[in-house]
């Protein structure tokens, strides 16, 4: 008797030990914080709230419209 419940329980058991951990994600999408991160409606880039120093911006005829 005790060794069907003993049985049951390692059934029961082994999909939990089974499962495999999740790594932590990195920030390997933007190592540099102060890379920009996307852009407005209007054009203008969006930076990380970690950068510390935002680069100059550049004006709107130099920057490259999107396709």
């Amino acid at each position: 008797m005790m060794s069907r419940y003993l049985l049951v329980l390692v059934l029961l058991a082994s999909p939990v030990a089974a499962q495999v951990r999740m790594t932590p994600k990195t920030n390997a999408a933007y190592p540099d914080p102060c890379a920009p991160i996307g852009r407005t409606a209007d054009g203008t880039l969006v930076y990380s709230m970690k950068c510390e120093t935002l680069p100059a911006p550049s004006s709107p005829a130099q920057a490259e419209p999107l396709a």
